[in-house]
């Protein structure tokens, strides 16, 4: 609202009133509890629960650090005052509870003996006093704008709950990550990052704090049991604003249809969002083994270190004995050759000329492969062809929009040719 930073925010309280951002708050809820006690007749309970402090016991220390008096023995102490009064706005300075501070009474207003001001000084004062009309009418403007609400078609894939042994873990993560893939290629659906929404897997944020973190309007979570060679999947849409559930299905299929299962599952849920599917990626699998595979590979790229991104190419090769046309995989083991030069692992012109390699075969299997642009696209940017890498990487992300990966090397790009 104040169109600052949040660390610029934090930095300029803390210079203003030598607290940090949390102990002001605190103060501010603490100067409303004192008020409270001293004009009403309501439980320390009940203040507690106006002031948004968690329990009885913290507002008494609190206030007692405060002030230097329980809030029930201050109650005793003062006499309600005027009903029309207004809580003070004083900034609180903590005192030892063993010392309270006594406050003196206020001294007898003594008038002064007028003395002519001159023109200087009144043209000051009047300057002083524009500059505060104004810096409150953009306070004011600032802070009566409507918030900022989520862009309506606009989604956060949380991480699907194993309900079954852990042997279904890999199982329950393949299922989570094919649905967010393929809600990802829906037409005019905003879908955010996994490395973003994964933090909220275990997590006892309410479904209105999550949509308000991540600034989305909905939420998709599921639970995957699986049983006697079959698989059962419950999936429900919910409404971050109105913390209302929309849709809610359970899914049951043979384990060894997952693929199927979840085109059923995001076929539903853009009908249910009005959204026009989008066509499976050619870039991955059918075959399940081969799946999985790519996943462990792709699992160990994360970790960057030589002996995980070798074994990664060992994976990714087992995937693609078992299933030639597997494009992703192909892409992935073009970035890894990509990545190891850059980390100081192997000769730098033997891996850039691999990575090309494997780019380009997987482009020609799935000429909508992002992946393998964004490979293309670095490669480039390391030989400082700044218009072909720009172009490349503006392929990438118009064939997926939300390759967070693709979006983040487009904007080094941009950086290295001054487009800040």
């Amino acid at each position: 609202m104040l169109a600052v930073s949040r660390s610029q925010l934090q930095r300029i309280l803390k210079e203003q009133t030598t607290f940090s951002t949390a102990l002001y708050v605190r103060q501010r809820r603490l100067l409303r509890a004192r008020y409270l006690l001293e004009t009403t007749d309501l439980r320390i309970s009940e203040i507690m629960y106006q002031v948004g402090i968690d329990s009885p016991q913290n507002l008494s220390k609190y206030f007692t650090q405060a002030f230097g008096v329980s809030p029930s023995d201050y109650r005793k102490q003062h006499k309600p005052p005027n009903p029309d009064a207004v809580p003070t706005a004083e900034i609180i300075t903590p005192v030892s509870p063993v010392e309270p501070v006594a406050i003196p009474p206020a001294p007898e207003q003594v008038a002064a003996p007028a003395r002519p001001r001159s023109r200087l000084f009144r043209r000051g004062v009047y300057a002083v006093v524009l500059l505060g009309v104004a810096v409150g009418i953009g306070i004011w403007w600032l802070m009566s704008r409507p918030p900022a609400t989520p862009a309506i078609n606009s989604l956060a894939v949380l991480p699907f709950v194993n309900l079954g042994s852990t042997d279904t873990e890999p199982a329950c993560a393949g299922i989570t990550d094919d649905i967010h893939r393929s809600v990802s290629l829906l037409n005019n659906l905003q879908v955010i990052a996994r490395s973003s929404s994964d933090q909220y897997g275990k997590t006892y944020k309410t479904t209105w704090q999550i949509g308000n973190d991540l600034h989305v309007a909905h939420l998709l979570k599921g639970a995957v049991l699986r049983t006697n060679n079959q698989i059962r999947v419950r999936v429900e849409l919910i409404d971050t604003q109105a913390d209302v559930r929309l849709w809610v299905r359970t899914y049951t299929r043979p384990d060894n249809d997952i693929f199927a299962l979840t085109d059923q599952i995001v076929a539903d849920m853009a009908r249910q969002l009005k959204l026009t599917t989008a066509r499976k990626p050619l870039a991955y699998t059918r075959n399940l083994t081969a799946y999985n595979l790519f996943l462990q590979g792709r699992q160990l790229v994360v970790g960057r270190s030589k002996d995980q991104l070798e074994r990664s190419i060992r994976y990714f090769d087992e995937a693609v004995a078992l299933d030639t046309n597997f494009a992703e995989a192909i892409a992935f083991k073009a970035e890894v050759y990509m990545l190891m030069p850059v980390l100081g692992y192997g000769n730098r012109q033997e891996a850039n000329r691999l990575a090309e390699q494997y780019a380009l075969a997987a482009i020609r299997l799935d000429p909508a492969n992002s992946t393998a642009y964004g490979v293309l696209g670095t490669l480039y940017h390391d030989l400082h062809q700044w218009e072909a890498a720009q172009n490349t990487f503006r392929i990438a992300i118009e064939h997926n929009p939300n390759d967070a990966q693709a979006q983040y090397w487009y904007s080094l790009v941009l950086r290295s040719v001054g487009k800040l």
